[in-house]
């Protein structure tokens, strides 16, 4: 064997080591990601469950089932963000509130003569409760909104799905950040 073999069987040894230990590393990254979460979600180690109450549509304007879809899309970022156990009653946790306006509005005119709307704004405003059993100093009243502008040439029905879609998630992750996250 000459030098050259030598030298590179070594270069072999030391790559091939070098990816392994990456592998190890990454490995172990991702399993302690499994027991925190990078939602930036902090609980007390005391807090198991979670309990969220349906959030009536109360708006002035009722469009059937946004409300359950409002209540599941809770429940799920909940379930996705944490290791919380989601129960009927008793939880350490409790969410409550109602879904307080569902308005569509025009946002900008065209510069027609005719005045017509140029964009449509969808707003929902939803109401929160939370009620934390293990540390009441945490409890919080709030109000969250959001919306989606689309197009005047379409309707609300052909916007409806994404437009609720991107609504909930805004308003779900904002609950998200001011009850457990505390941004």
């Amino acid at each position: 064997m000459d030098c050259k073999q030598v030298k590179g069987k070594k270069q072999y040894i030391t790559l091939f080591f070098l990816k392994k230990t990456i592998i190890y590393l990454s490995c172990i990254l991702m399993m302690s990601c499994s027991f925190y979460s990078l939602s930036n979600v902090s609980l007390s180690p005391r807090i198991k469950s979670f309990e969220v109450g349906f959030f009536r549509n109360k708006a002035i304007r009722i469009i059937p089932g946004i409300d359950q879809q409002f209540t599941n899309a809770l429940q799920d970022l909940i379930l996705n963000q944490t290791n919380l156990e989601l129960v009927n009653q008793d939880g350490h946790l409790i969410y409550e509130g109602e879904i307080t306006k569902y308005e569509v509005v025009p946002t900008s005119n065209t510069s027609n003569e005719d005045r017509t709307s140029a964009q449509n704004r969808m707003t929902i405003n939803v109401q929160l409760r939370f009620t934390n059993t293990i540390d009441e100093n945490e409890n919080l009243e709030k109000s969250f909104s959001y919306f989606f502008d689309f197009n005047a040439n379409q309707t609300e029905d052909d916007v409806m799905t994404q437009a609720l879609e991107t609504i909930y998630n805004q308003i779900t992750q904002n609950i998200i950040d001011a009850t457990l996250a505390k941004w």
